[in-house]
């Protein structure tokens, strides 16, 4: 994705809303009302699932399932996961996506919306954009929903390598330690008469020819022996050679 320079609107995610609205099944919220989204189908990489809590504090108890996807931007559709009150929509959502291994899992998918059998049920499939071929999945009516949705949390996770998915209430997400970056070794004080030596050594264990270190130290340094480098040119040749596996 083009990162666009300059001034601009705050990069946020697109957040579509699982829902009947009007001959929609997902919309907009703008703050203050519905906007629906005609199109029924969403193609990108799925990069995680989460749990967020409402905002709205006359439902505090209202839990919502998060699926983000990296298409032309990044995107977020959420539907609701309080427990005994998962949507048709993410029991569909979290049955295809249990069933597809992690290699599928990295390749592009397209999850759809379609109306149910009555006006507020919204249907979830998945489909291969490539053969668009239906991924379909079944479930049982007994099966623990809230399981199954913290497998497929567990196991976009795994696959992405990212934090832990949020637990409930939503806590703040610290930015992960960057990972230490290990020194680079260092050379014990030598003298030129034992570089040349150690570089000797070097050469014979990676095997190369003649021709294969002139040419190395051609391009390293433009000179065409060891006898012509500086003590700081050879000590860097020594270490270079050391670093070949």
């Amino acid at each position: 994705m083009a990162i666009q320079l300059g001034l601009g609107q705050i990069p946020r995610p697109t957040v579509l809303y699982v829902g009947r609205e009007d001959s929609a099944c997902w919309y907009y919220w703008d703050g203050q009302k519905r906007i629906p989204e005609p199109l029924p189908a969403l193609t990108g990489y799925i990069q995680g699932l989460s749990l967020r809590t409402t905002d709205n504090p006359r439902f505090p108890d209202r839990t919502k399932a998060s699926l983000e996807i990296q298409a032309d931007k990044p995107y977020q559709i959420r539907t609701e996961a309080a427990p005994g009150r998962e949507t048709t929509f993410l029991k569909g959502l979290l049955s295809a996506l249990d069933n597809l291994d992690e290699a599928r899992l990295l390749e592009p998918l397209t999850v759809a919306v379609e109306p149910g059998d009555t006006e507020t049920v919204v249907l979830c499939q998945l489909y291969d954009p490539e053969t668009y071929q239906s991924l379909r999945s079944h479930w049982e009516q007994e099966l623990d929903w809230q399981t199954l949705l913290h497998r497929v949390m567990d196991k976009l996770t795994r696959l992405h390598g990212r934090p832990a998915p949020m637990s409930l209430p939503e806590p703040k997400v610290p930015f992960p330690e960057p990972k230490p970056i290990p020194p680079e070794p260092k050379l014990e004080p030598l003298d030129a008469k034992a570089m040349m030596a150690q570089s000797m050594e070097e050469l014979t264990r990676l095997g190369w020819t003649i021709d294969q270190g002139r040419e190395c130290l051609l391009k390293r340094y433009g000179k065409r022996s060891r006898q012509e480098l500086t003590e700081g040119e050879l000590r860097d040749f020594l270490l270079h050679l050391q670093q070949q596996p």
